[in-house]
């Protein structure tokens, strides 16, 4: 078996941060089949964002990615042409504690850790590959888990894991923006 070198990152806690101005979230058609979605961050204090779209301003929303607390635009590419899109950002807020990882053979590791949270809505599994600029999500896992299994690419044989439960915060306001012809 190889070694995997890894390290882990976590802060106690679990619970809603403040909610800043959410009225700051735009979308912009940039082509017919293309929207730029721009905000601005109003909680330094959240552990990252998650962007959100529907087809229905009161329908529901799918995730489109988790990103960087201190990331403010995003591009959403190649969509269906004359569709309505109605747009998200919430901050998540969170992380667990003490967490310990082992390698369960040369292409996986397995993540352990204590759920102190009682009001978590999940878990989020993120990694950073040596030499990454920012953590990225991995895997999301259910409440009340403390156990993970994560198959790795090549670039996270070197790595550092962090898992977080999250509790979403108050919503950005949603910004709308329709398609046109491909």
């Amino acid at each position: 078996m190889k070694l995997i070198v890894v390290s882990l990152v976590a802060l106690a806690g679990c619970s809603a941060g403040p909610t800043g101005d959410a009225r700051n979230l735009t979308a912009t058609l940039t082509t017919p089949v293309n929207v730029d979605l721009v905000w601005h961050v109003t909680d330094g204090t959240a552990a990252g964002q998650v962007i959100e779209y529907a087809n229905e301003e009161r329908g529901q929303y799918t995730i489109l990615d988790f990103l960087p607390s201190t990331q403010t635009a995003y591009q959403h590419t190649d969509l269906i042409p004359q569709t309505k899109f109605f747009y998200r950002v919430r901050p998540y807020y969170g992380t667990p504690t003490d967490p310990t990882v082992t390698g369960v053979d040369a292409d996986g590791v397995r993540l352990t850790w204590t759920d102190r949270s009682i009001d978590e809505e999940g878990f989020i599994v993120e990694v950073k590959a040596e030499g990454a600029r920012d953590f990225t999500m991995a895997a999301m896992v259910d409440p009340n888990v403390n156990t993970y299994e994560l198959r790795t690419r090549p670039e996270e044989r070197e790595a550092t894991y962090r898992i977080r439960p999250y509790v979403f915060g108050a919503s950005t306001n949603i910004a709308r923006q329709t398609t046109g012809s491909a």
